[in-house]
């Protein structure tokens, strides 16, 4: 169970390459678009009340990738530059219990150096603070993260874990010496959710906010003082 916040956050995964890959990804950055177009039009008013205001951006975006155990597929490459300019993208492995622990150790290291090779950015942990500088080192040398999900109650001994079961043995969703949920879990609840949504509002929200003033003319630079909200919906019946 992840605890319920005030942080938004997506989980993307594709079934499969296609010829035309902007029509696989263009849904998911027309919606964090919009979610930062609501923020915008909030901020924009006259009467404006963020601290109250629903704040639905996006502030994470979990990429699952399948565990081939080889490289990453072009679509998840091409889906997640297109999504590194607009929010937080933290890349999962899925059921990373169907490879074995040296594969699984190769296919890291291959997801980390295309991602390098391709400029595809993503969320790293800061270590700024020296309260989790340790802690967020070690995590963001340990991505991508690896989980194996379930639903399921499974009996081990004489305690009942969340798990899968085979007919070699279980796999236990919390326990960190077979995948790494709860280090993703501690990461993203505990330590770094204020980071996330600072991230989000002072670098990709601020990256859509001057391109759609911009886009309309607006300018806000003090030179020449203008009413943004009047600009604003001027130019948006335009």
């Amino acid at each position: 169970q992840w605890p319920s916040s005030r942080s938004s956050g997506i989980n993307a995964e594709y079934g499969g390459d296609q010829i035309n890959k902007e029509n696989s990804f263009k849904p998911l950055v027309d919606y964090i678009d919009e979610q930062f177009e609501n923020y915008l039009q909030e901020e924009l008013k006259i009467k404006r009340d963020l601290v109250t205001f629903h704040d639905s951006r996006i502030h994470v975006c979990l990429y699952f990738l399948v565990p081939t155990g080889h490289s990453i597929r072009s679509l998840d490459l091409v889906t997640m530059k297109a999504l590194d300019k607009k929010c937080n993208i933290i890349p999962i492995i899925a059921k990373s219990d169907t490879v074995s622990k040296s594969e699984l150790d190769t296919f890291k290291a291959n997801i980390m150096e295309e991602l390098r090779a391709n400029d595809v950015e993503i969320y790293t942990f800061p270590t700024d603070d020296e309260t989790v500088a340790e802690v967020n080192k070690d995590m963001n040398d340990m991505m991508p993260f690896a989980v194996v999900g379930s639903r399921e109650d499974v009996k081990v001994g004489e305690t009942v874990v969340r798990g899968r079961e085979y007919p070699w043995g279980v796999v236990e969703i919390e326990n960190e010496l077979h995948c790494d949920f709860v280090k993703l879990r501690e990461m993203l609840i505990r330590t770094n959710m204020e980071d996330l949504r600072e991230v989000t509002h002072r670098k990709h929200y601020e990256l859509y906010r001057r391109g759609k003033l911009k886009q309309m003319g607006i300018t806000d630079d003090g030179a020449h003082p203008v009413s943004l909200q009047e600009t604003y919906e001027q130019k948006r019946a335009e």
